[in-house]
C-alpha cells in the first residue's frame, strides 16, 4: 500500500533484502573486507536477523529519526568490532579464534543493523 512518497513496510523489507543480497553476490562484502569464504553467507544471516529486528522495533513508538539513529549507532559499534577482529585475526596469522569470531559475527551484526536502518529509512519516508 503506497502512502505519499514512501513505500510500504513489506515493500521496504523485500527491496532492501534484494539490494543487499545482490550486492553481496556481486562481491561488495568481499571488497569491503569480509573473508571470501563467507562474504555472502554473513549477509544472508545478517538480513535474516535484520528482518526480525526491523519487525520487532516497528511497533516501538519512537520517531523515525530515533530509530535510524539507534540502528546507525549499533552499526558503528558492529563495524568497529569487525575491524578490530579482522586486524587481530590477521596479525595472529589465523591463530586468534576469538578475533576470528569477532570478525565473522561483526560482519553479521553489521549487515543486520544496516538492513534495519535502510528499511526504516525506506519505509518511514511517507
Amino acid at each position: 500500500m503506497m502512502r505519499g512518497s514512501g513505500i510500504s513496510r513489506g515493500g521496504a523489507l523485500l527491496l532492501v533484502a534484494a539490494v543487499m543480497l545482490l550486492a553481496a553476490h556481486l562481491g561488495l562484502s568481499r571488497i569491503l573486507g569480509a573473508h571470501p569464504w563467507w562474504a555472502v553467507k554473513v549477509v544472508y544471516i545478517g538480513v535474516a536477523i535484520g528482518v526480525g529486528l526491523s519487525l520487532l522495533v516497528h511497533r516501538w513508538r519512537g520517531g523515525r529519526a530515533v530509530k535510524i539513529a539507534l540502528w546507525g549507532g549499533l552499526l558503528a559499534v558492529a563495524v568497529a568490532v569487525t575491524v578490530v577482529g579482522k586486524a587481530q585475526f590477521v596479525a595472529s596469522y589465523g591463530d586468534d579464534h576469538l578475533a576470528g569470531r569477532m570478525w565473522f559475527l561483526g560482519w553479521i551484526a553489521s549487515a543486520a543493523f544496516l538492513y534495519a536502518a535502510l528499511v526504516e529509512g525506506a519505509a518511514g519516508a511517507r
